[in-house]
C-alpha cells in the first residue's frame, strides 16, 4: 500500500484546465499574429501609395513650366500635358479630363486608369489649377486667358505664372478606404530671376542601445531602450519666383521604448525648448523669429525608479526671411545650446534596488546652421562644437564627450576614473557655396584629447582603480590640404596611407572621402577569438571609428546651374560591447558625436 501511495499523477480536471489555458494562449497568439500580419500589409500599401504620389509630384516639378509653341524646338511642357486648354479635351492617353469654371475656381484634372502594384489597384489623380501666390504666401485662383490653348501659336500664353499641382492617391486596404495627397506649387522661372535652393543641419550627438531596467530584479518591471539625439538643428530654403524659408532647432529628446517590437513607453521628452520658423505664412508675413529655452533638468524613467537623463539649461533660436532680390542676410538661421547632457542605465541582471549609473555624457554644446544668399550666390555654413564645461565649485570639469560603458569602476572619483573614451573637445564645420561663376564645398573637423581607459594597466592615480588612460590623442580633417591630419607626437592613429596634413605626406593620391578610422583599443578590450586572418582583426568590446567626409561639387556655365553638397557623418562613432570572448565586458551602446551637412544650388537664368 505504501508503494501505491507514493505513485503521483494528474487528474482529468487538472488536464481539462491545463488545456483550457494553453487553448487561450495560442488563440491570443494566433489574434496577434493576424493583427501584425494586417497592420504591416496596411503599411506596405501606404508606403507604395505615397511612392506612388511622390513620382507624379517629381516627374512634373521635372517639367519646364511654359515654353511657347512659336519656339523652334516645340519642346513639351507642363501645361502642353495637364492644363492644355478649358475645354477639357484629354490630352494624355487613356485618361479622362474635367474642366470646371463654376466660382472662378479654373481646374484641369487628370485621372489614370488603376495602377497595379503588389497586386493592387491604385487610382491617382493629378489636378492643376492656375493660381496667384500673395505677399502673405495665400494662393489665390486664377482663370487662364481667354481662348487659352496650349498647343496653338499667340493662344498658348497662360497668364497666370504659377500653377498648384496636387496628386491624390486611392486604394482600399482590408476593406477600408486609403488615400495620399501631395501638393506643390510650380512658377514659370522668368529669364534673369535666380532659382535658388539650399539647406544645412547639424546634430551633436545620438546614443542608442542603452538599457534601463525598472524592477528590483530581472523578473519584476520593464526593460526598455533609451535613445537620446542632443543639439539638432537644420534650415532650408528654397526660391523660384516666390520664397520659402523653414529654421527650426531641438535642444533634447529622449525616448524610451520597448526594445523588441520598438513601440514607445512613455512620450518623448522633453516637450519645451524646441524652436522654428517658418515664411511666408499668413501671420508672420516675409519674417519670423522664434526663440526656445529649456531648464535644467531630467526625465523619469516608466516606473519612476531613477532618471532616464538629465541636462542642464538649453537655448535655442530660429529666423526665417525670404526676399526675391535676395536683400535679406541671412534667409535661415538656426542655433541651438546645450549645458551638459547625461544618459543613464540599470542592468536587469544587477538591478537589487541600485541607482543608474551613468553611461554617456556630453559636456557644452553649440550648433548653427545659417543659409545666406544674395543676387550671385547662395552659401550654406553648419557647424557644431562639443565642449568642455569648467570646474565649478564642488562640481569637476565635465569633458566634451565621455563614455562611460562600465560597471566595474567607481565612477564617483574623478581623480582616476572619468570613463573608458573621454574627449576634451570637438567641432565640425561645413560650407556649401553655389554661384554664378562656380561651385565649392570645405569640411574640417576636429578631435582634441581622446583618451582610452586601459584596465589593465598599473594605477596611475592617486587611489586603488586598476588602469589607466592612454596619451591624447589629437586628429582631425582639413579641406585646406584635402584630407586627414593628426599629431605626429602621438602615434597610432595616423592615416593609413601614410600622409598628414602639415607634415611630409608620403601619399598625395588619397582621396579626401577615404578617412581612415582612428582605433586606438587598448588590449584589454580586444577578444581572443582570432580567426588568424590578418585583414580581419580580432573583434573588441570598444570600437572608435572615424566618419566619412562626402563631397560634390558642379558647375555648368552653358545651362547656367551650380551646385554643392557636403556631408561629415559622425565624426566619431564610439560602439561598446559584452559579449566579445575575452576583452574586456563594457555596457552595448552606439554613440555617433558630431554631424553636419550643407546643401546649396543656383540656377542663374531660365534654361
Amino acid at each position: 500500500m505504501s508503494r501505491w501511495r507514493r505513485q503521483e499523477g494528474f487528474s482529468l480536471i487538472e488536464l481539462a484546465v491545463s488545456l483550457g489555458l494553453f487553448a487561450i494562449v495560442v488563440v491570443s497568439l494566433s489574434l496577434m499574429f493576424d493583427r501584425a500580419l494586417e497592420t504591416g500589409s496596411r503599411v506596405r500599401f501606404d508606403q507604395v501609395g505615397k511612392t506612388l504620389a511622390q513620382e507624379r509630384l517629381e516627374e512634373l516639378r521635372a517639367l519646364p513650366f511654359y515654353i511657347p509653341w512659336t519656339d523652334e524646338a516645340r519642346r513639351v511642357d507642363l501645361l502642353d500635358l495637364y492644363y492644355p486648354n478649358t475645354t477639357g479635351t484629354p490630352v494624355i492617353p487613356g485618361t479622362t479630363a474635367s474642366y470646371d469654371g463654376t466660382a472662378n475656381v479654373w481646374t484641369f484634372t487628370t485621372t489614370e486608369t488603376p495602377l497595379v502594384r503588389e497586386g493592387k489597384d491604385f487610382i491617382r489623380s493629378t489636378t492643376v489649377q492656375f493660381v496667384g501666390v500673395q505677399d502673405d504666401g495665400t494662393l489665390t485662383p486664377r482663370p487662364p486667358k481667354a481662348g487659352y490653348a496650349s498647343d496653338v501659336a499667340d493662344a498658348d500664353e497662360p497668364g497666370a505664372q504659377a500653377v498648384k499641382l496636387t496628386v491624390n492617391l486611392g486604394w482600399t486596404s482590408q476593406g477600408q478606404s486609403r488615400g495620399v495627397t501631395l501638393d506643390t506649387v510650380i512658377h514659370n522661372i522668368r529669364r534673369g530671376v535666380p532659382n535658388v535652393e539650399a539647406s544645412g543641419s547639424v546634430l551633436a550627438g545620438q546614443l542608442s542601445g542603452v538599457v534601463f531596467h525598472d524592477g528590483i530584479n530581472a523578473a519584476e518591471g520593464t526593460t526598455a531602450e533609451v535613445l537620446a539625439t542632443v543639439g539638432e538643428a537644420s534650415t532650408s530654403f528654397r526660391e523660384v519666383t516666390g520664397s520659402e524659408s523653414d529654421a527650426t532647432a531641438d535642444p533634447i529628446d529622449v525616448v524610451e521604448r520597448n526594445p523588441i517590437n520598438g513601440v514607445l513607453l512613455q512620450p518623448e521628452a522633453p516637450t519645451e525648448g524646441a524652436a522654428a520658423s517658418s515664411v511666408p505664412n499668413t501671420t508672420d508675413g516675409n519674417s519670423a523669429i522664434d526663440n526656445g529655452s529649456l531648464s535644467a533638468g531630467s526625465v523619469s524613467s516608466l516606473a519612476g525608479v531613477g532618471a532616464l537623463a538629465g541636462w542642464g539649461s538649453s537655448s535655442t533660436a530660429t529666423e526665417a526671411n525670404v526676399s526675391a532680390l535676395h536683400t535679406l542676410n541671412p534667409e535661415g538661421e538656426a542655433s541651438v545650446n546645450v549645458a551638459g547632457f547625461i544618459v543613464t542605465s540599470r542592468d536587469p541582471n544587477d538591478a537589487q534596488d541600485e541607482p543608474p549609473l551613468r553611461m554617456f555624457e556630453l559636456g557644452g554644446v553649440a550648433g548653427t546652421v545659417e543659409e545666406r544668399s544674395t543676387t550671385s550666390q547662395v552659401t550654406v555654413d553648419s557647424s557644431v562644437d562639443l565642449t568642455t564645461i569648467p570646474a565649478s565649485g564642488s562640481d569637476p570639469a565635465r569633458p566634451a564627450v565621455t563614455v562611460w560603458a562600465s560597471e566595474a569602476f567607481e565612477t564617483g572619483n574623478p581623480d582616476e576614473y572619468q570613463g573608458v573614451v573621454t574627449i576634451e573637445s570637438l567641432e565640425v564645420d561645413a560650407r556649401a557655396v553655389a554661384s554664378t561663376t562656380g561651385a565649392s564645398t570645405a569640411v574640417d573637423w576636429r578631435v582634441n584629447g581622446l583618451r582610452v581607459w586601459d584596465p589593465e594597466e598599473p594605477s596611475t592615480g592617486p587611489g586603488d582603480l586598476p588602469g589607466g588612460y592612454s596619451v591624447a590623442f589629437n586628429f582631425g580633417f582639413d579641406s585646406t590640404c584635402g584630407g586627414w591630419e593628426d599629431d605626429p607626437a602621438t602615434p597610432g592613429i595616423e592615416d593609413p596611407a601614410g600622409g598628414r596634413c602639415g607634415a611630409t605626406r608620403v601619399d598625395q593620391t588619397k582621396a579626401p572621402t577615404e578617412n581612415p578610422n582612428p582605433v586606438v583599443i587598448p588590449a584589454a578590450y580586444v577578444g581572443d577569438d582570432d580567426d588568424g586572418d590578418p585583414t580581419t582583426p580580432p573583434p573588441t568590446s570598444l570600437s572608435i571609428v572615424a566618419g566619412v567626409t562626402v563631397r560634390d561639387f558642379r558647375f555648368d556655365p552653358v545651362a547656367g546651374t551650380a551646385s554643392a553638397s557636403v556631408g561629415q557623418k559622425n565624426i566619431l562613432s564610439i560602439t561598446t560591447r559584452q559579449d566579445v570572448t575575452g576583452a574586456t565586458p563594457l555596457s552595448p551602446m552606439l554613440v555617433g558625436v558630431g554631424d553636419a551637412s550643407a546643401d546649396a544650388s543656383y540656377i542663374v537664368h531660365e534654361h
